[in-house]
């Protein structure tokens, strides 16, 4: 049956208190084994009344105490300090390094900024695309009463767009434009130009295709302002 060491004869042949630091407890042992070791008895040294307790004993205390300390962080008989409470680990979102943060904060700014010039770009080229349409001091902004034409109506002469061509051929041909005037009929970016009710010029944009040849018209094309 085991019984409990007596550290109590441990500190007092060390001459030390349980609430000693363990650097201090170590170099008290090894001076006192040094003191109990038979080499120093058999040079004439006599033991003093300290030496109650034997070489064996003292060092199997100090190994068990040694143990204790190892186990429990602290020598035996010292006062227990306050339990160490680890710190709660940050939610999992709040443990993702800066470099990983940055570069999720950074996906949805791209994509905005991507979106933004490829929106840029669509509406460069369908500027660049658009040529300025022709005026003429007779213009006038109000839409012009287009001919009735009938799903029976056929367009006079060719199936495309050309010189000479009435107003109900083109209408026939190419359908209601977007904006009329006087003199012009708008789809889109394309235009066609009329002169006393018959096509003089146009221009078809590769947005709005109208149905010509394909070949521009012999008319001068106006410049650009």
């Amino acid at each position: 049956m085991s019984t409990t060491p007596d550290f109590s004869k441990l500190y007092a042949q060390l001459n030390l208190r349980p609430d000693c630091s363990l650097e201090d407890f170590k170099h008290a042992y090894r001076r006192r084994v040094a003191t109990l070791h038979p080499d120093r008895h058999m040079a004439g040294n006599s033991p003093t009344s300290k030496e109650t307790i034997s070489l064996p004993d003292l060092m199997s205390l100090y190994g068990v105490a040694m143990q204790f300390q190892k186990e429990h962080g602290r020598l035996p008989g010292a006062p227990v300090a306050g339990k160490f409470k680890r710190p709660p680990r940050p939610p999992r979102d709040a443990r993702q390094t800066p470099a990983r943060a940055a570069k999720d904060d950074g996906i949805p700014r791209r994509g905005w900024l991507l979106l933004a010039g490829l929106l840029a770009f669509v509406i460069y080229l369908v500027i660049s695309a658009t040529p300025d349409a022709p005026t003429h001091a007779g213009t006038s902004s109000h839409q012009q009463q287009l001919p009735n034409a009938t799903a029976t109506t056929t367009p006079a002469g060719p199936d495309y767009i050309a010189v000479g061509m009435d107003t109900a051929a083109v209408l026939s041909l190419q359908g209601r434009p977007s904006r009329t005037s006087e003199e012009l009929w708008e789809y889109g970016p394309s235009w066609i130009r009329f002169e006393k009710g018959l096509v003089v010029d146009w221009y078809s944009s590769p947005l709005y295709r109208l149905r010509s040849s394909g070949q521009p018209a012999p008319g001068e094309r106006p410049s650009k302002h």
